[in-house]
């Protein structure tokens, strides 16, 4: 999702680098800041697949035309689902072009049902123009040409967080402000089984009616002490963490967090989208997103000469990063 350097904090244990299109075990990962929104202008355009069975239609359409810079752009891509695996029978290859002419490749995911995408936060203003293929298993292939303009926003995101040039013991944003990171991590899951994880936040403090000495209530109705200190909207959740300073969100499946796939031949379609939605909340209050890509899962520890289970590993990280490297400053392996 671009070229800046990987960061590590204290959390990374093993920070792993990946560049999309390379060997994982010599690359570099990219990561993307905060955006605001920008009014969404849709385009569709339908294609024809070639090759064996029986044809079909691809649509794809892109979210915005004008894309704040470091903002996120994403383009979706449409056709029946007639895979038995949407995840690995489909590949998606999108190459964008940067106004310098510099070009940068990314891959696509499988989003739900019949529907797949990829997304980029472009760092040049200007016009960007991009050329995706997509093919299947059974041989069928479509491509297709597109292009948006990155734009300056009201309020200028800082950048990428990179390591500080004379400093390694300290983070600066590209435009040289200072990050000082401060994390929190906590628990995760849709205990309420409505297809979300913002509803069911948990917090503390003015909320709880047990203390003795309980601290002043900010102002505002929505902080009035009730039965319940759960649950709370992850609105609430993170606007208060943000106020009290924090900047830094850990995420990390299986790590007192819902888990992202089955085994690492069976993704979650439910899961996956619950987490974007995470981090795209914990972005809108200026968190950075530091993403633990296996939790207390032990993946491959016990058998390390497993070629297989290996490549299995490196597919995940793989669609960890095409999906949510947009959005995700630091990662942990």
């Amino acid at each position: 999702m671009g070229v800046p350097p990987m960061n590590t904090v204290a959390w990374a244990s093993r920070p792993w680098i990946w560049d999309q299109g390379q060997d994982i075990r010599t690359t570099r990962i990219v990561t993307m800041p905060l955006q605001t929104t920008v009014v969404l202008g849709w385009i569709l355009s339908a294609l024809a697949l070639t090759g064996s069975g029986d044809g079909g239609k691809l649509e794809h359409s892109q979210n915005l035309t004008a894309v704040p810079r470091y903002g996120v752009w994403e383009v979706t891509f449409q056709r029946a689902n007639t895979y038995e695996n949407p995840f690995f029978d489909v590949s998606i290859d999108v190459t964008l072009t940067a106004p310098s002419s510099q070009q940068v490749r990314i891959g696509g995911f499988h989003y739900r049902q019949d529907l797949w995408k990829a997304r980029f936060a472009p760092s040049e203003l200007g016009r960007w123009t991009y050329r995706f293929v997509f093919r299947d298993t059974e041989g069928r292939t479509a491509a297709g040409e597109g292009e948006f303009t990155c734009v300056k926003n009201q309020k200028p995101s800082p950048g990428f967080v990179r390591r500080h040039p004379e400093n390694p013991y300290r983070f600066v944003f590209d435009d040289g402000t200072p990050y000082f990171p401060i994390g929190v991590q906590d628990c995760w899951g849709d205990n309420n089984r409505n297809g979300s994880v913002l509803d069911v936040c948990s917090m503390e403090g003015p909320f709880r009616t047990d203390l003795k000495d309980p601290p002043a209530l900010p102002p505002g109705p929505m902080f009035v002490r009730g039965p319940s200190c759960n649950p709370q909207n992850a609105d609430v959740y993170f606007r208060v963490f943000g106020q009290c300073g924090f900047n830094l969100y850990r995420y990390s499946q299986k790590n007192c967090s819902y888990e992202l796939y089955r085994d690492l031949d069976h993704y979650l379609v439910a899961e996956g989208i619950m987490t974007d939605e995470l981090l795209q909340c914990a972005r809108r209050y200026g968190f950075r997103i530091f993403y633990g890509l296996f939790g207390y899962q032990p993946v491959f520890n016990k058998d390390p000469n497993n070629a297989e289970g290996l490549a299995k590993v490196k597919r995940f990280i793989k669609y960890s990063v095409d999906r949510w490297g947009a959005y995700v400053y630091f990662w942990e392996f």
